[in-house]
């Protein structure tokens, strides 16, 4: 039994916002694309989806590339449909298995250790190399189980570093002045002061969330970027040089 004073109860809702309107709809857009149903609208809910929500979902799962055969083999890893790119190109690019393992310990929500550490390219280098708690060290053998990457005889961190790329094209972003980003997608972020990358130019934040004691999205994991990167993941995308609209916050091609 659970005592609540009678103003409480008058300040709740009287039903919880569905889940539906809350979740991010990019898991289940790609799954239904990979049973061959024709989207999120093409199903009767009981309660329908937003529409901003079936937008942002499907336009993220074009940016993954997933209206392609990529799209299958993504779907085939149960996890978010970022970190199925990125297993994708982490297998194309010989690096499975760190590719795997990266999957994994942003999918159990893994942090950087509390100590101090010198500048590196990326925090997800740091975590491969950290300790990691018991239930993430059972989330990396689980998803090693799925995917089954082949023995790395190399480490290759360019090739590593432009799978995340391709995982988080939209959180490409620029470093401005002192802590804050300008992402690539519109709009600014500010960097979590725990991350090891802390010298480059152009990076992808992969970890982004709006906090309510923040005045913009807080980024976490970070990793580096450059142009020969984007360049390599998106070839159409960088057909022509952009850009950053300092102004409007957003950047903006040449014409």
């Amino acid at each position: 039994m659970r005592l609540y004073p009678a103003a409480d109860l008058a300040r709740r809702p009287a039903h919880d916002t569905p889940e539906i309107a809350r979740a991010d709809l990019a898991p289940a857009a790609l799954l239904l694309q990979a049973m061959g149903v024709e989207g999120l609208g093409a199903l009767e809910w009981l309660d329908a989806p937003p529409a901003a929500g079936v937008e942002h979902a499907e336009e993220l799962l074009r940016q993954l590339g997933a209206f392609s055969p990529l799209g299958k083999e993504m779907a085939r890893y149960p996890l978010h449909p970022r970190l199925g790119r990125l297993i994708v190109e982490a297998r194309r690019r010989g690096v499975a298995e760190q590719g795997a393992t990266i999957a994994a310990l942003l999918s159990a929500g893994e942090r950087l250790p509390a100590e101090s550490r010198a500048a590196t390219r990326s925090d997800l280098l740091v975590l491969l190399e950290s300790q990691w708690s018991p239930a993430t060290e059972r989330m990396v053998r689980q998803v090693h189980r799925i995917v089954r990457p082949p023995r790395q005889q190399h480490h290759d961190e360019d090739a590593l570093l432009i799978s995340v790329l391709a995982a988080f094209p939209d959180r490409v972003a620029r470093r401005r002045e002192a802590s804050e980003l300008q992402l690539a997608a519109g709009g600014p972020a500010l960097l979590a002061p725990s991350s090891t990358v802390t010298a480059d130019q152009f990076l992808v934040a992969v970890e982004a969330e709006d906090r309510p004691d923040q005045k913009m999205p807080w980024c976490g994991l970070r990793a580096e970027s450059n142009r020969s990167g984007c360049w390599t993941c998106f070839p159409s995308g960088c057909a022509r040089p952009r850009k950053w609209n300092g102004t409007a916050r957003a950047s903006a091609s040449r014409a």
